[in-house]
């Protein structure tokens, strides 16, 4: 029996993390929606936590809310997806937070340095099974990208090293949400030139009435 009760007063005691549905745990970190999706096992009463990077540049919550695009389990001491009981729930939950300490450890702090979002970012891009995909890279360059152009970095280094990441796929048979190469990429030059309308948009989606309850890390340039 799903102890349900039990599992919302856990989370509860995670910090900065709001619930947003009764499965979806999140926080505003500077363009991204952040937070966790606890997904259900079918035929097991347990269920595996993702921490989710959702975007906040898209035209809508509902858009934004639409695919993450980080989604990775935590993992266990064995190297293993972390599944948690809903019976004696507690007990796992705190090995399960003990963990998130040890591979996502910015979670737990409200000031949080953008150089640990890029460097997230970057190991994040180095996974084998999303270095192999390059429509899985490109969810990971468009956030390295939309992140940049939000703190202000050097956009011409930020567009180099993209373009030496995207130069190793295969541009003929790509394709992103209904976009070709050539699409996808003049849509990310057209958020440079028009910088202000991408972070009026940023804040239009989190001053909604869906997201604005949420609370909001410190991001530090």
């Amino acid at each position: 029996m799903n102890n349900l009760t039990e599992v919302k007063k856990d989370w509860k005691t995670i910090p900065f993390f709001k619930q947003y549905t009764p499965t979806k745990y999140y926080a505003i970190l500077g363009c991204f929606i952040v937070g966790f999706d606890l997904k259900a096992l079918r035929g097991w009463e347990e269920y595996r936590p993702h921490f989710v990077m959702y975007p906040l540049w898209k035209n809508s919550v509902n858009d934004c809310l639409h695919h993450s695009y980080l989604l990775t389990p935590i993992k266990d001491k064995k190297g293993l997806d972390f599944n948690i009981p809903y019976f004696h729930h507690h007990e796992h939950f705190v090995d399960f937070v003990s963990q998130c300490h040890n591979r996502i450890s910015f979670i737990f702090e409200k000031n949080i340095s953008s150089e640990i979002i890029r460097n997230y970012l970057g190991n994040y891009s180095n996974n084998l099974f999303i270095r192999n995909i390059p429509v899985l890279q490109a969810y990971v360059v468009e956030c390295v990208f939309c992140f940049s152009l939000f703190i202000g970095t050097d956009m011409h280094k930020v567009f180099y090293n993209m373009l030496q990441t995207c130069d190793k796929w295969d541009k003929k048979n790509f394709i992103y949400w209904g976009k070709t190469y050539d699409e996808w990429l003049e849509g990310l030059i057209s958020m440079t030139n028009d910088r202000d309308s991408f972070l009026k948009q940023i804040e239009t989606n989190i001053n909604s009435e869906k997201l604005r309850k949420l609370p909001r890390y410190n991001l530090i340039p």
